[in-house]
């Protein structure tokens, strides 16, 4: 494909392994994936905006958004921005309340569902986890007559990332001999959601699927420190050349710089 591909949200958009973002990706000659680990909403939309500015949006352009958990919170501030506040102590009970939060979701997802449709811009919304599964991490869970305000701007969202894979992110996963709790879905369970929602963008490489397992099991015999360092393992883990580094145009951005890919065609 000759169109640019434009990926925002939080880990699960861009982690040291494969997700879901980078198998779409890998069709397109140009591949932009703002992702950012512990993000929350706030920060995806605002990093959306900036991108026009830097990249100018045109209809020959592809974006998906992950929305991440309505609970997340950050802020900019000191000239960067401060992810995973809601993690502090008291946050949620003192500061945070379900319906504020899921209001401010409702009207990100209204102003850009607006601005793509107007300018004819290919997009797909999906969420980190299903707005029903929120609920349970806050208290104050009413939120009913916001979403049924919004159904007509809501509609055609996918699933949530957590509620359409296994079960299992509690589980260790084991690197090197030693067991990590990652909490994390593994590449192979991105391929499958990518496989059930948009198995149009599938990368056509043979048994890619169990070459993602094999390459996993190998990890067991890597050496820590190269695992640390991403190095042998990104590079062992996609077996295509999807890695990309960081545009370093951007080091004045306001949002982290995006992992950049220009796929040789």
């Amino acid at each position: 494909m000759s169109k640019r591909f434009f990926a925002f949200g939080c880990s699960y958009t861009r982690y040291f392994y494969p997700t879901w973002a980078d198998f779409i990706g890998s069709n397109f000659d140009e591949y932009y994936n703002y992702g950012q680990a512990g993000s929350g909403n706030r920060y995806i939309f605002n990093a959306v905006i900036e991108a026009n500015i830097i990249h100018k949006f045109t209809k020959d352009d592809v974006i998906f958004i992950e929305w991440s958990g309505v609970e997340r919170a950050e802020m900019y501030i000191n000239q960067s921005w401060k992810t995973q506040i809601h993690r502090e102590k008291d946050y949620i009970l003192k500061w945070s309340h379900f319906e504020d939060k899921l209001l401010e979701l409702m009207n990100y997802i209204a102003v850009l569902r607006n601005w793509f449709n107007v300018s004819n811009i290919e997009h797909k919304f999906l969420l980190l986890a299903n707005l029903d599964t929120d609920y349970k991490t806050f208290t104050q869970a009413n939120g009913k007559e916001i979403v049924d305000f919004y159904k007509d701007t809501s509609t055609d969202i996918y699933p949530g990332i957590h509620d359409s894979m296994p079960d299992n992110r509690d589980r260790p996963i084991t690197i090197a001999g030693k067991k990590i709790y990652d909490g994390h879905h593994f590449p192979w369970e991105h391929y499958d959601y990518v496989e059930k929602f948009f198995p149009e963008y599938l990368p056509k490489i043979s048994n890619l699927r169990q070459q993602l397992i094999d390459v996993y099991e190998q990890t067991i015999d890597l050496n820590l420190e190269e695992v640390d360092q991403n190095i042998a393992f990104q590079n062992a883990i996609w077996p295509i050349n999807i890695h990309g580094t960081f545009d370093k145009s951007h080091k004045f951005s306001l949002i982290s710089s995006p992992k950049v890919i220009k796929n040789a065609k």
